[in-house]
């Protein structure tokens, strides 16, 4: 007897679901998205989705839906939400129930504003009591502008010959400063270094400060045919310093006088 006792004590402890548990609700969500950097623009909306979903049998609860600007960027905004609970034309409205299965597609939108890594959270409140607050953090990485001197088509130059000065500027050494990223480069000044005497005799067309040049689509944005040029003897050098906010934030050209 004690046995059996013990068995249907087993039984009831181990063997059975309790229906209270059974019956919750569950949110699953990806606990991160982030954005490629290689696919934005400055200026340009890109929209990726957060699918939140219940995997539970009990009715999901979803009572708030919101970014933590407190901690993330400005570029970011919920554009709008797609539901399996909504009828077409119509807009999702909180709190907003899920049965099982159903689920929400939160459409985060970015639109670049300036170049780095870009953060934020979304945060989800609901009614699963094992995850009361869900939070999804966003990411956009890779965002940078990207300086390149070109002459002639060909990039990243070095080291320039600089041609004597002339009263004609395209008879100068025309070079091209370029941007090739997604975000916008800021050129913040051109100096000449090296010798005094040396460098009094080069000549940089002068331009306004800061120049800022725009991420595109499909074309470099530059500034073209900038004139170097000299009055000094043959073999005569100097470094040509381009301050910019990409990478190593200094581009340095050798220069040496024909």
């Amino acid at each position: 007897m004690k046995y059996i006792l013990l068995i249907s004590l087993l039984f009831v402890f181990y063997g059975c679901t309790s229906p209270a548990t059974d019956e919750l609700p569950k949110i699953s969500v990806n606990g991160k998205l982030t954005f490629n950097g290689e696919n934005l623009f400055t200026g340009v909306e890109t929209i990726e989705n957060i699918e939140i979903k219940n995997v539970g049998k009990g009715d999901l609860v979803i009572k708030e839906i919101y970014l933590d600007k407190s901690v993330g960027e400005i570029d970011y905004s919920i554009k709008n939400y797609e539901s399996s609970i909504l009828a077409q034309g119509e807009e999702l409205k909180f709190p907003a129930t899920l049965k099982k299965g159903d689920w929400i597609k939160v459409r985060i939108a970015i639109v670049p504003t300036d170049y780095g890594i870009k953060e934020t959270s979304l945060i989800i409140k609901s009614n699963d009591r094992d995850s009361l607050t869900t939070k999804v953090d966003i990411f956009a990485d890779n965002f940078f502008p990207e300086l390149t001197i070109e002459k002639g088509g060909v990039e990243g130059i070095e080291n320039l010959l600089v041609k004597k000065c002339s009263d004609r500027l395209n008879e100068n050494t025309l070079i091209d400063i370029c941007n090739k990223g997604k975000s916008a480069l800021t050129i913040f000044d051109l100096k000449l270094t090296g010798d005094k005497e040396a460098i009094s005799h080069f000549e940089v067309e002068a331009i306004n400060f800061p120049a800022k040049l725009k991420g595109t689509f499909s074309t470099y944005i530059c500034i073209e045919k900038l004139s170097i040029c000299h009055n000094g003897e043959s073999g005569i050098k100097a470094k040509l310093e381009i301050s910019h906010n990409a990478g190593d934030n200094v581009y340095i050209i050798d220069l040496e006088g024909e």
